[in-house]
């Protein structure tokens, strides 16, 4: 079993990531993001297996749901978000992920 400092350095290193490019929508939560890493050689397989799990396990209920395709083509080809895709908080608003994010470290530290 993965170690919380391992995991909490992981969750780190997510928020960080999504602060630094948020802006440049290249995802729109927080799932979205795990994955930039991952495609972007930030962190390994094994490394995102371990955010996919952890973030399936401890997000809140997904109460939103995207009603439009988004489809943007910088990095590895063409990225989308699907229209019906689900959110735990407003697609491509950061701050109650961020705060999500604080929290979770947090209760890894104690």
């Amino acid at each position: 079993m993965m170690k919380n400092k391992e995991l909490k350095n992981l969750l780190i290193l997510l928020r960080d990531y999504m602060v630094e490019n948020w802006m440049d929508k290249e995802f729109s939560g927080i799932c979205k993001a795990a994955y930039r890493m991952y495609a972007l050689d930030i962190i390994n397989s094994n490394q995102h297996s371990i955010l996919v799990k952890f973030l399936g396990k401890n997000l809140p209920v997904r109460k939103y749901r995207l009603d439009y395709l988004y489809i943007t083509n910088r990095f590895y080809g063409d990225y989308v978000t699907s229209k019906g895709d689900e959110f735990c908080w407003k697609p491509f608003n950061l701050k109650p992920r961020i705060n999500w994010l604080d929290k979770q470290i947090k209760k890894l530290e104690s």
